[in-house]
């Protein structure tokens, strides 16, 4: 789990949350902001203990809206 935000493990009147982990070198962003959990994977890995930057872009015209 590289970031996340949201309700603690006890909280049981809200479900949001965002999170960005790594799964097998992959960054998978996570998100429940009410209607039901989504995932998006990205298309490449990153390199482990080098430097790397990841974009999360959020498109409120494209059909998937979010990707990594």
């Amino acid at each position: 789990m590289l970031l996340y935000s949201g309700p603690e493990k006890d909280d049981e009147v809200s479900t949001d949350f965002v999170s960005l982990e790594l799964m097998e070198g992959t960054p998978v962003f996570k998100v429940n902001l009410g209607s039901k959990p989504e995932e998006f994977a990205s298309k490449s890995t990153v390199k482990l203990n080098e430097p790397n930057t990841i974009t999360l872009i959020r498109n409120k015209y494209s059909k998937h809206k979010s990707y990594v």
